[in-house]
């Protein structure tokens, strides 16, 4: 493998990188959201709903990546 394909390689790796934390801060900033609503509303059941799926479908991208 030459050089300038294993420096190709390591970028490609970092961009990978750079994009699993912007997702999984946009689904942890989504989680304090619904945790806070939650606490605010009587009705927590939906939320808690809510909260299960944004956590989920967190966890699920983060794997992906």
């Amino acid at each position: 493998m030459s050089p300038h394909a294993i420096v190709k390689k390591k970028k490609k790796k970092q961009e990978l990188h750079k994009t699993k934390n912007k997702i999984t801060r946009i689904f942890q900033l989504l989680s304090i959201k619904a945790r806070n609503n939650r606490r605010k509303s009587n009705e927590s059941g939906d939320l808690d709903r809510i909260f299960c799926i944004v956590d989920n479908v967190g966890k699920k991208w983060a794997k992906a990546l």
